[in-house]
């Protein structure tokens, strides 16, 4: 499914209003000649220890395929994991991005 660019608009605007306070960057670029869109997340106050020890992670839409990847992970997290969030988000896309940034979070609480 290739989303049309009004819906694609009034899509990366609503996540960008209401994920505004942990996206820490939100770049659009060309990767091998196709537009695609990275999310940058940015966590804190996971760890009671360091509560503003970062946790990050960058999304990349593919307008191709309309599919979502994770293109980085700090710290790491296991790629099953990882796997199992990204195919909930490609499945869900009406609401698989709210689900996918909490349950991000939930693996960074994870490592603790």
């Amino acid at each position: 499914m290739v989303l049309s660019s009004e819906y694609t608009k009034f899509y990366l605007l609503h996540v960008i209003f209401y994920y505004s306070s942990i996206i820490s960057h939100f770049v659009p670029c060309y990767i091998h000649h196709h537009l695609q869109f990275i999310y940058s997340f940015k966590f804190t106050k996971i760890d009671p220890q360091n509560p503003d020890k970062p946790y990050t992670f960058a999304l990349i839409l593919d307008r191709e395929t309309d599919r979502y990847e994770i293109l980085d992970c700090n710290p790491t997290l296991h790629s099953k994991d990882i796997d199992t969030v990204v195919s909930v988000l490609n499945d869900d896309k009406d609401n698989g991005l709210n689900g996918c940034v909490v349950s991000m979070r939930r693996l960074f609480k994870e490592t603790l």
